[in-house]
């Protein structure tokens, strides 16, 4: 078939399953494929950059790097060859007069803009407000990036935002360590954008004081400086009281506003890490934490966006987590559901009362030197109707799961000395998996391969009674589908059991 008559929609097909090499070579072909190869290079420029960059021998470093320098010559490309700005949905600037260019001659239709750091390190406030006022008047913007240079901040970019009327998600860095005026109360003061119904704060963790200029917001998310859980941290400390803090949140929560303050670093991004600073506060001062805890808990779980709810009360007091299971009760959540938990020697049957009915995957920890009521497990196994898998962490030893299990301890010598990047798999960590009506499986992680990128391999261990304890769970619910077991070191390698 001629390439005249061809179908647009085959066309269309067609381009789309092609890897960005290929567009490359069918882009040189003739003009009308140069035109139609281009609107699927153009597109998203950082997926295709970021391809071509990654290689198994290269560290993400590298890649990120390689990544950058190829969306430099994206966008001075794109300024010299304005026609191609048509079909970009996601751009990245490094120079406010490029950006000037391209938008001035054609409209830009980008579900996100990304300002770097340089876009603000080499320019200044009247070329920034000359850049906004030549954009294209159809110019239209959903979400913007901008990235932080600490010490020329935002060179009043905040205070034009509302020129961009279909703008509803910002991205922004505080960095006060740098610059005192680079705090997040002066930030959001600053904003000037009231059509915005999302924004993310990166790198503080100061609570904002929410303001009157942001009439729509819905969304406050924060991330946090570290993956260190303290209820009140230095930071704050130089910046306001624990009661300022507690009334920050509750204007908040009474603004109606979702927040979550987390940080990116796995696992941790499934914790809460206010929780404990509610429950503390709270009991110190005759308060009740219910509400606030129970607004952070639903925040949490409306901002997760893959199906998925997880949250972890892994480093939350055994008092504080049975009140926060207690306010998860009352939730209806249609989606899958996850939660871990750290069981303590304390800890009896009736915790698996205290349990939401709608789990659906269940992770425990426990430490092997701190042995709990060894019918804990299968009592909540078997009370949680929705449960599909379990996961159990297992610190310092293996735990024999019989009847009883908590009481047999069968160190695996050396092999559990040292840990590993991947927080799932410390070096030489056994795990055993189990499926309803299949042969159990026994593993021992290694660093993933080059080439097959593994980090658990097949292993033989004799242990038959454990096995069958293990698989003897599965007669307790008919829903439980897996059963994983990680016998992994005393305290993991990020510093908490």
């Amino acid at each position: 078939m001629a390439l005249s008559i061809l179908p647009n929609v085959v066309l269309d097909n067609v381009l789309e399953s092609l890897d960005p090499k290929s567009l490359f070579a069918i882009s040189l072909t003739c003009v009308k494929l140069h035109i139609e190869a281009n609107r699927f290079l153009y597109r998203y420029p950082e997926n295709v950059c970021r391809l071509l960059e990654d290689g198994p021998s290269r560290s993400q470093r590298q890649i990120q790097a390689g990544t950058e320098r190829r969306l430099k010559s994206v966008e001075e490309s794109v300024s010299r060859h304005v026609t191609n700005a048509r079909t970009l949905r996601i751009h990245t600037s490094f120079h406010v007069k490029l950006l000037q260019t391209i938008w001035s001659q054609t409209p830009l239709r980008l579900s996100r803009l990304r300002l770097h750091s340089l876009w603000f390190a080499s320019s200044n406030s009247k070329e920034i407000a000359e850049c906004i006022n030549a954009r294209h008047p159809e110019t239209h913007i959903e979400q913007m990036y901008l990235e932080l240079a600490p010490r020329s901040g935002y060179h009043g970019l905040l205070g034009i935002l509302d020129a961009f009327q279909n703008l509803t998600f910002l991205r922004l860095q505080v960095s006060a360590a740098y610059n005192p005026s680079l705090n997040p109360d002066t930030i959001v003061a600053e904003l000037n954008c009231q059509q915005l119904k999302r924004l993310l704060i990166e790198f503080s963790d100061i609570i904002v004081r929410p303001g009157d200029s942001l009439p729509n917001l819905e969304i406050l998310q924060m991330h946090l400086l570290s993956n260190e859980v303290v209820s009140f941290s230095e930071q704050e400390a130089t910046y306001y009281t624990e009661d300022d803090k507690w009334r920050r949140l509750i204007r908040l929560m009474e603004k109606e506003v979702c927040f979550i303050q987390k940080t990116l670093s796995v696992p941790f991004e499934r914790e809460i890490p206010l929780l404990g600073f509610v429950f503390e506060h709270a009991h110190r001062n005759h308060l009740d934490p219910a509400p606030l805890a129970k607004w952070l808990l639903k925040s949490h779980c409306r901002l997760q966006d893959d199906g998925l709810s997880e949250i972890s009360l892994r480093r939350v007091s055994s008092v504080h987590r049975n009140t926060a299971l207690e306010i998860m009760k009352s939730f209806d959540l249609e989606e899958d559901y996850l939660l871990e938990i750290h069981l303590y020697p304390d800890d009896t049957p009736v915790l698996a009362r205290k349990l939401p009915q709608m789990i659906t995957h269940l992770e425990l920890v426990i430490s092997a030197s701190c042995p709990n009521d060894p019918v804990v497990i299968p009592e909540i196994i078997r009370s949680l109707p929705c449960l599909t898998t379990v996961v159990i962490r297992l610190q310092g030893g293996l735990l024999l799961p019989s009847r009883d299990w908590n009481h047999v301890i069968i160190q695996l010598g050396d092999t559990l000395a040292t840990p590993a990047y991947d927080y799932l798999a410390p070096i030489n960590a056994y795990k055993l998996s189990a499926v309803r009506e299949n042969a159990t499986v026994w593993t021992l992680s290694t660093e993933p391969g080059i080439d097959d990128g593994s980090i658990y391999l097949e292993t033989e261990v004799e242990l038959p009674g454990f096995e069958r304890g293990v698989m003897d769970w599965f007669s307790l619910n008919p829903i439980l589908e897996s059963v994983d077991l990680y016998f992994e070191t005393d305290i993991d390698y990020f510093g908490y059991v």
